[in-house]
């Protein structure tokens, strides 16, 4: 995954980003458009979780399936629901979470959001760290999905995590709301977060997203917390150009900074963002993944990137 696992020092604002959450859970995350007058009032809300500000009404989910009006107040239906664990794997537990507010239709782990939530196992944040712990990982790293849909059980096993010294990476597609990813960039130690296609408009369109938001939360990320990664998915069909390359590391280089680690992935391996990286300059090869993926490489050193990685296993020369 490009990271190495350090322990963890204790966050002195861990009770503060419990109360601020605590407090959402509350208020900010229930706001009420519509409530019917009587003792049997249904409210409808709007999830403020992420962009699509679903509207919801008592019982029912939103489009990322995670997300539910239960008397007015917006919960995690799968609360405690994981897809599955790995581990150790280069250092850490893997946990992936069930839902996604994207829904990629070239998503390499779509059981993640196509599973009856009745398959998924129960484990709550204590039982987690504590099997990472046991395996004597540096933390834990959650998938998805969109495994940032799940804040309350997110926010907790990172509170966990750093209570035994543990790390915990969050790797979210940024599609998320700015009070989460703030929220976010100072509960968690290492967020990632997974842009498509060089931000292609055209791409996100087909998701009827806007992938100025998904870079949005990088920044806020990277404001609250300097050991904020980026990866960029590359492949064919993604309907991004050389021109969506550089205007995209040209962004990062002026809002973020030329320093952020900018990781590239390939379509065509969806088990990438789990590989070993190395730095460009190390790169050589012949293959039409490697050669695709060098080029737009380059095109980001160019426009200023500093910190540009790319798979191992896309090298066949240096396995």
């Amino acid at each position: 995954m490009g990271v190495h696992w350090v322990t963890a020092q204790p966050d002195p604002q861990a009770r503060r980003i419990r109360a601020v959450a605590a407090a959402r859970s509350i208020c900010f995350r229930t706001r009420s458009l519509e409530q019917k007058k009587g003792e049997d009032a249904i409210s409808m809300i709007v999830c403020d979780v992420c962009p699509r500000a679903c509207r919801l009404e008592d019982g029912t989910t939103g489009f990322c399936g995670v997300r539910v009006n239960r008397d007015g107040m917006n919960i995690d239906m799968l609360y405690r629901c994981l897809y599955d664990t790995q581990g150790p794997y280069f250092g850490g537990l893997i946990a992936f979470l069930p839902g996604c507010n994207l829904k990629c239709w070239y998503c390499g782990l779509p059981f993640l959001w196509k599973t009856p939530s009745a398959k998924y196992q129960h484990t709550s944040e204590s039982e987690l760290v504590s099997q990472a712990s046991s395996l004597g990982c540096g933390g834990i790293c959650l998938f998805g999905g969109e495994p940032a849909l799940h804040h309350e059980y997110i926010l907790e096993a990172a509170r966990l995590c750093r209570q035994k010294g543990l790390e915990t990476i969050l790797t979210t597609n940024g599609f998320i709301a700015p009070w989460l990813a703030q929220l976010y960039g100072t509960a968690i130690d290492v967020p990632v977060v997974g842009i498509k296609g060089s931000g292609s408009p055209r791409l996100y369109a087909d998701m009827s997203a806007d992938p100025k938001i998904c870079l949005r939360t990088a920044k806020i990320l990277w404001q609250a917390n300097k050991r904020t990664q980026i990866t960029d998915l590359i492949g064919p069909g993604l309907k991004y150009t050389e021109q969506d390359d550089r205007e995209f590391a040209e962004w990062i280089c002026g809002n973020i900074s030329a320093d952020v680690s900018v990781r590239l992935e390939c379509l065509k391996d969806p088990a990438s963002s789990t590989d070993l990286t190395i730095p460009l300059r190390h790169i050589g090869g012949e293959s039409d993944a490697t050669t695709r993926a060098f080029e737009t490489a380059k095109r980001f050193q160019d426009a200023g990137l500093r910190d540009v990685q790319l798979p191992l296993s896309m090298n066949p020369q240096i396995r």
